[in-house]
Formats: C-alpha cells, sequence, structure tokens
C-alpha cells in the first residue's frame, strides 16, 4: 500500500515538473510573447504548440505582421477566425513550416485557392467554416492528402466551436487524464 502511494506523489511530482517546464519553455519565448501582446494570441498553458486567434479576427495584414513570430514559435496547431481574410493571405499559411492542424474557423477564403494550402510541409487536418456545399467542394479539393473537417462546427455567430477556448481545455483536460492513466497503470500492472 506504501508503493501506491509513492507512486502517486511521484506521478504528481513528475506531471507538475513537465507542465513547469513546458509553462517556463512559454513564458521565456519572446516570439510567443510579441505574438500575446501585439496580436491578440491566446494559448494553453502546457500547451507549447497550440496557437488561438479567435478573440479578434485577423485581416490580411494582421496576419503578414504575426507571420514571422508565427514561424519563429513553430506552432504544431493553429486556430483563427479567418472571416477578414482574404485569398492573399494564403501564401502566409504556406510559410508555416510546423502546422499540423489548421482551423480557420469561419472561413472567407476561396474553395477556388484553397488547395494552395497543400502546399504547407506539415499540415495533415484543416477545419473550415463554410456552408456545406462550399465545405463538400473543400473536402474534394484537400482529401485525401488533408482530413477536412469543420462544417458541422458552425454556430449561430458562424465562429467554429472548434477554435473555442472552452473547448482547447477540454482537449487539454482529456489528454491529462488520458496521460495520467497511462502512468498510473504503468505502476499497477504486473511485470
Amino acid at each position: 500500500m506504501g508503493i501506491t502511494k509513492l507512486s502517486i506523489v511521484c506521478l504528481l511530482l513528475f506531471l507538475t515538473g513537465c507542465f513547469a517546464a513546458e509553462c517556463l519553455h512559454q513564458s521565456s519565448s519572446a516570439d510567443l510573447s510579441i505574438l500575446l501582446r501585439d496580436h491578440h494570441a491566446s494559448i494553453l498553458p502546457g500547451h507549447k504548440g497550440v496557437i488561438f486567434f479567435v478573440d479578434e479576427p485577423l485581416d490580411d495584414q494582421g496576419l503578414a505582421a504575426a507571420s514571422p513570430y508565427i514561424r519563429a514559435y513553430r506552432p504544431t496547431e493553429l486556430y483563427l477566425d479567418s472571416s477578414r481574410l482574404t485569398d492573399s493571405s494564403i501564401p502566409q499559411f504556406v510559410q508555416f513550416e510546423s502546422v499540423q492542424r489548421l482551423d480557420l474557423g469561419h472561413c472567407s477564403l476561396s474553395t477556388e485557392r484553397l488547395a494552395e494550402l497543400k502546399a504547407m510541409p506539415s499540415l495533415k487536418s484543416l477545419c473550415i467554416d463554410y456552408t456545406f456545399t462550399e465545405w463538400n467542394v473543400a473536402v474534394r479539393v484537400m482529401q485525401p492528402e488533408i482530413q477536412v473537417e469543420g462544417w458541422e462546427y458552425g454556430g449561430v455567430a458562424g465562429l467554429s466551436r472548434r477554435a473555442s477556448m472552452f473547448a482547447a481545455t477540454k482537449l487539454a483536460l482529456a489528454e491529462f487524464c488520458h496521460d495520467t492513466a497511462e502512468f498510473i497503470r504503468g505502476f499497477t500492472m504486473p511485470p
């Protein structure tokens, strides 16, 4: 019984240390500081690869100004409300080499130019808030190389619920619970 309590204490110390180390990395990043301060980005503490731009929709100039800092920070997931972006922003997205999941929220990019996003080297998943008809066109254009999600997430205001901070917090909590269960299972399973 004493070993189990010790295991739980070790688990908590380990997880706290990992979370603190990742938060320290986030807080020491000059690029992230600029994104948070000047470009109204949001993050989840402990999830250094995820950046949100949902509080204020980005326009083409805003994305162009934030792009060097996004590229330097190298997020794997980028969530934004792209309702004010035009097709002229597509070359900016192509420069985000580390982004594997791109959530454009309420999207105003044309379906005709959407295929250019395939040039994003790491992109695996695209979430867009088009109408159903536009979404079907996007699926035909992007798949099978890139998974397309999103039309079913549209809300009354047109913003993607997947890009909400609540959804992100829920995701982080689910990941934490899964990781904790796996860690405990490793201590309690017979050798």
